[in-house]
């Protein structure tokens, strides 16, 4: 999570890379407002919403209860990567002005602002495993463990249905649509179809001695084991992404 506020009070914030973001309006102060990157489209409105106030109020309660000043509570918010503090991790970025997507690596983005979960198991996990977070959420009573444990069960429920429904079916549709194109010898094309095949193999073809990555997701899903499910979808995904590059060096070489 980053956010951005201006570069200074006289420069409002216009960065919409980061998570949060403090927008004004030179002619109309009253304009003044946070705004969240918008979440999932399938974000249930309600269960967000009181998760964004529980973490508002947190940070609310820290600043009334630290005894600092706004400077020293901006001066905190505002820390460089690595140096401790009272309430925000050490080894994050929290602020940030510039285009995280234009002015920065993945890599540099991850050592920053934390590595993004790569799958749905990877979020749940993190987000059942972290005291803090749970903490915050349940103060008050507005959260509790059989509401969170119902929304756990219920994300994963349908990340497993999208997998076998949507997410598979479509990539078999873009395999298939990746046909061979060259009929004259061309060593070239020969390696690159090559690799192409093997990967198309890999990912879809079930032999005698080897299950593909489709259906080895199929047979994690039977059987529940969704840390499985997890490390073979990000090798899905990969595998997916390196076939895409490659069928578009292939295409790109026919004439």
């Amino acid at each position: 999570a980053v956010a951005s506020i201006g570069k200074d009070v006289l420069s409002p914030s216009r960065n919409r890379s980061v998570l949060l973001g403090l927008v004004r309006s030179e002619n109309s102060p009253k304009a003044t407002r946070f705004e969240l990157r918008s979440p999932n489209p399938h974000t249930n409105t309600y269960l967000c919403l009181s998760a964004i106030y529980q973490c508002m109020l947190d940070g609310i309660d820290y600043a009334l209860k630290s005894g600092k000043t706004s400077k020293d509570l901006e001066a905190e918010f505002t820390k460089p990567y690595g140096q401790p503090s009272d309430y925000l991790e050490a080894n994050r970025l929290y602020r940030c002005e510039e285009d995280i997507f234009e002015d920065m690596s993945e890599d540099e983005r991850d050592n920053l602002f934390g590595t993004p979960p790569a799958t749905v198991y990877d979020s749940m996990k993190n987000f059942i495993s972290a005291d803090s977070v749970t903490d915050i959420l349940c103060a008050g009573d507005v959260f509790n463990d059989m509401i969170l444990a119902s929304y756990s069960h219920a994300m994963l429920d349908k990340w497993q249905y999208e997998l076998l429904e949507r997410i598979i079916p479509s990539n078999l549709v873009t395999i298939r649509g990746y046909v061979k194109r060259h009929n004259t010898s061309n060593s070239v094309d020969d390696e690159l179809w090559n690799d192409i095949e093997n990967l198309r193999m890999s990912l879809a073809k079930n032999t005698d001695e080897t299950t593909s990555v489709f259906t080895s997701i199929k047979h994690a899903i039977e059987d529940k084991n969704l840390k499985d499910i997890s490390r073979l979808q990000i090798r899905m995904n990969n595998a997916m992404a390196e076939l895409n590059a490659l069928y578009k060096e292939y295409c790109d070489n026919q004439i």
